[in-house]
C-alpha cells in the first residue's frame, strides 16, 4: 500500500463511504407523497399569489435594504455553526475523532436535503454519513437535539402570550406542541433514571438469542441510551439549552432583520410568531424546496399584524432565499465535494 492511500485512510471523513452508497439507494422515487405535496404546494402557492400585482411585488425588491440582507445570510448562516457545536456537545465523548467542520459539512448537507427531498432524509443521511461513530449513538443524540428544540419552541411559545394577543387557529398548534413536548419530556426522564433496569431486563430478554445477535442488540441499546449520558452532567445540559437558545433566537432574529429589509415596521414579537408559524406549516408534506406552504404560512402570519398582502409575498420570498438559499448552495457544494472523494478512493 502507497504512503498517499494510507494517508487518505488514517486521515477521518466527514462521511462514510458504504453510507454513501446506502443513502443513495435509499432515495427512490415515491410517487404517491410527491403528487400530494405537488397538490398542496401548487393549491398554496395559487392563494399566495392570488389578487397581487407583481408590478408591487418589483417595488418591494427595488427598494430592499440590502444591508440588511447580507446580516440575515450571516446570522442564517452562523446558526448552522451554532447547531454544529450543539451537536457536537451531544456526540461527546465519541466525536473527538471527527473535526468540526467536518461534522458541520455533514449537518450543511443533510438541511439541503431535508428542503429538497420530504419526510426528514436529511436526519437519515446524517446517521449515514458521520463515522466513526456509532450510527445508534448518531441517532440517539439527533433525538435529544430534536427534543431540546422543542422544548425551546415551547418555552418562546409560553412567553409569546405575554406580548402578543394570538389568533384563534394559532391556539390549537400551541396545545398541540406543548402536549408532545411534555409526552417526550416524560419518556425521556423514565429512560434516563430507569436506563440500568432497561439494559439490565433487556440482556435478560435476548439471552437465549445467537452471540453474534446478542453482541449487536445489546450494544445498539446500550448506544443508544448513551446519548443520554450528557444529563448527568449539569454544566453540558446548561450549555446544550443555551446553544439552543442561540440557535432558535437567531431564527427570529434573522426574520426581524428581513422585516427591516423589506421596510417593515414591525416588532420583535411578530418575528417570534412567523418563526414559531413556520415550524408548523413547512412540515406539511410538499414539492422539493418546500415552495407554497412556506410562502402561504408567511403571508398567513403577516395577516394578524395587517401587513398587506403583497408585502407578505415579497418579503415571504425574500426570507425564503435567505432562509434557505445557504443550505442549498453549501449543502449541494458540499455533497458534490463527498462524490467526488468517494470516486477518487474508489479510482485509488
Amino acid at each position: 500500500m502507497s504512503d498517499e492511500k494510507q494517508a487518505r485512510e488514517d486521515t477521518p471523513q466527514p462521511y462514510d463511504s458504504a453510507g454513501l452508497h446506502q443513502l443513495h439507494q435509499s432515495f427512490r422515487f415515491r410517487p404517491v407523497p410527491l403528487l400530494i405535496g405537488v397538490f398542496i404546494s401548487v393549491l398554496l402557492l395559487w392563494l399566495a399569489f392570488r389578487e397581487i400585482e407583481l408590478t408591487e411585488v418589483i417595488i418591494t425588491f427595488n427598494n430592499l435594504h440590502w444591508g440588511f440582507v447580507v446580516l440575515a445570510l450571516v446570522l442564517s448562516i452562523v446558526a448552522t455553526f451554532s447547531r454544529a457545536a450543539r451537536w457536537r456537545l451531544l456526540l461527546e465523548p465519541d466525536v473527538q475523532m471527527v473535526p468540526f467542520l467536518h461534522l458541520t459539512s455533514v449537518l450543511f448537507f443533510s438541511q439541503m436535503l431535508n428542503i429538497l427531498i420530504p419526510l426528514r432524509a436529511g436526519e437519515f443521511a446524517r446517521i449515514l454519513l458521520i463515522q466513526p461513530i456509532s450510527k445508534v449513538h448518531t441517532l440517539g443524540s439527533i433525538f435529544i437535539e430534536k427534543f431540546l428544540d422543542l422544548l425551546t419552541l415551547a418555552a418562546f411559545l409560553l412567553v409569546l402570550p405575554l406580548t402578543l394577543s394570538l389568533p384563534e387557529w394559532f391556539r390549537e398548534s400551541i396545545q398541540s406542541l406543548l402536549l408532545i413536548t411534555l409526552a417526550v419530556l416524560i419518556m425521556l426522564s423514565l429512560l434516563f433514571f430507569l436506563k440500568d433496569k432497561l439494559l439490565s431486563l433487556y440482556s435478560k430478554l435476548i439471552n437465549k438469542l445467537h452471540f453474534g445477535w446478542r453482541h449487536r442488540l445489546g450494544n445498539a441499546l446500550a448506544y443508544g441510551l448513551k446519548s443520554l449520558d450528557v444529563f448527568h452532567k449539569p454544566w453540558i445540559s446548561l450549555r446544550l439549552q443555551m446553544w439552543s437558545f442561540l440557535i432558535w433566537g437567531m431564527g427570529f432574529l434573522v426574520n426581524y432583520v428581513v422585516f427591516k429589509a423589506v421596510r417593515l415596521d414591525l416588532p420583535m414579537s411578530a418575528a417570534l410568531f412567523l418563526l414559531l408559524v413556520l415550524q408548523v406549516g413547512v412540515s406539511l408534506p410538499n414539492i422539493p424546496g418546500k415552495l407554497g406552504v412556506f410562502q402561504y404560512a408567511t403571508i398567513l402570519a403577516l395577516s394578524v399584524f395587517q401587513v398587506e398582502k403583497s408585502i407578505a409575498l415579497s418579503y415571504s420570498l425574500v426570507l425564503y432565499l435567505v432562509g434557505f438559499g445557504p443550505h442549498l448552495i453549501f449543502g449541494t457544494l458540499i455533497g458534490w465535494r463527498f462524490l467526488l472523494q468517494n470516486r477518487k478512493e474508489k479510482i485509488a
